[in-house]
């Protein structure tokens, strides 16, 4: 990730959600794929993703992005929704990190997890 994605709001990241998975879902449509969003699947069958981290924070988290430990701040951010899974913010940058390690199906299912369900 040479450039972390900033936000100043929840509904800001929302629209830049809603735009990616708009996106996505058109592509993966033309390909005639199947586009529905799946389960978050914490660890997501990588070596250490599914670690928790002691402490942690989505400044943290953004910090090892700017680092480029990309794996570490999946870390971070898993942590953060697993204590809190309504914390729209790490959902948001969760699926910017598995959007950019091109792991596009835990990339939806963390985005779909920004915009509450009753939306």
């Amino acid at each position: 990730l040479e450039n972390v994605i900033s936000v100043s709001s929840l509904s800001e990241a929302e629209g830049i959600v809603s735009a990616w998975i708009r996106e996505f879902q058109e592509t993966r449509q033309e390909l005639n794929q199947d586009v529905n969003a799946e389960e978050y699947v914490f660890g997501g069958g990588e070596e250490r993703i599914g670690e928790t981290v002691r402490g942690g924070s989505v400044e943290d988290g953004i910090e090892s992005i700017s680092r480029g430990s990309v794996l570490e701040a999946i870390r971070v951010f898993e942590t953060l929704v697993q204590r809190d899974t309504s914390n729209g913010e790490a959902w948001f940058y969760l699926g910017v990190c598995h959007q950019q390690r091109e792991n596009e199906k835990q990339a939806i299912a963390a985005f779909t997890n920004v915009i509450p369900e009753d939306e």
